[in-house]
Order: C-alpha cells, then sequence, then structure tokens
C-alpha cells in the first residue's frame, strides 16, 4: 500500500468532516424549506416572485423539482465525504477510491442536467393556473462547469480503476 503523509491524511480528514457538516447542513436547509415554504417561492424567476402556486400538486411539484436537485447534490458529498474517509484511513490508488471518483463525476454530470431543467419546469408548474406563461431554456458557464468537471472526474476514476486493475495484476505476479 502507498504511504501518505501525516499532513496529507490529516487534510483528508479535515474535509471527511467538513464534508459531514455540508450534508447535516443540506438537510437543516430542507427542513427549514418545509417550515417555511415561502421562502422557497423567492427563489423562483422575477416574474414568478411572489406568486402563489396554483394548487397543492403544483407545491408537490415544486418540491420534487427541488428534492431532485438537493438528493444529487447531497448523494455527491455523500460520495466526497467517503472518499475523504478513505484517503484518511490511507486507502488510496484503490479500485474503491476509482470507482468512488467516478461516482462523484457522474454525479455532478447528473446535477448539471437537473440544473438546466429546474428553471423550465419551475416555470412551467409557476405558470399552471396564471394568466402569463413563458418558458426558457439556458446554458451557463455553471452548466458547462460542472458538465467538465463531471466529465474530468468520471475520467479519472476510470483511468485510476485501470491503473488499480493493473497494480493488482502486478502484485499478484510478483
Amino acid at each position: 500500500m502507498m504511504s501518505l503523509t501525516r499532513q496529507t491524511t490529516r487534510l483528508a480528514l479535515f474535509l471527511c468532516h467538513l464534508t459531514s457538516a455540508a450534508m447535516v447542513g443540506l438537510v437543516a436547509l430542507v427542513l427549514f424549506v418545509f417550515a417555511v415554504p415561502d421562502i422557497l417561492l423567492a427563489q423562483f424567476p422575477a416574474p414568478f416572485q411572489g406568486v402563489q402556486p396554483a394548487s397543492q400538486g403544483v407545491w408537490l411539484g415544486l418540491a420534487g423539482v427541488a428534492g431532485a436537485t438537493l438528493g444529487a447534490l447531497f448523494w455527491i458529498l455523500w460520495q466526497m465525504r467517503i472518499l475523504f474517509k478513505l484517503y484518511a484511513r490511507k486507502e488510496i490508488l484503490t479500485q474503491r477510491c476509482a470507482q468512488t471518483i467516478a461516482r462523484i463525476g457522474r454525479g455532478f454530470l447528473i446535477l448539471m442536467v437537473l440544473s438546466i431543467l429546474n428553471t423550465p419546469v419551475l416555470t412551467l408548474l409557476l405558470s399552471i393556473g396564471q394568466e402569463n406563461g413563458s418558458m426558457s431554456i439556458a446554458l451557463n458557464g455553471q452548466h458547462v462547469g460542472l458538465a467538465l468537471s463531471g466529465g474530468l472526474l468520471w475520467l479519472i476514476g476510470q483511468v485510476m480503476e485501470e491503473a488499480a486493475r493493473q497494480a493488482d495484476d502486478l502484485k499478484a505476479i510478483i
């Protein structure tokens, strides 16, 4: 097994704890939004700020859209926590690490798709029962950044998995 410096393992442990705190914060945010749902309405595009959803079904749809995005973000944080914990235990260049990195990359790609779909789906839901409605889909730098980061991490995970497999094969020969 390769060795990590004490400083690197301490950083990995710190990031593991920081990621755990972010996960707790995300859950607290979700509970807060359920307790004060009007806070969610303030996040909508300008034409819909202050608009009350037409029905309970629309509220459920809004919660579903937000839940899918927050769920993807939580899953990414969970995978990051796993990776940091593996590094803190000085486990590197293993199949588990590689697969976790690849999952983080795929998670970023899923988050990118969800973030692209959020605005048009929210707009559609908030347009129900309103006089005027509009629909738009936009790509911005954040989407491109998520796509490139996700693709990069997925590729690094795949390459690292192959490297770990080859290292295991060499160990078996020796």
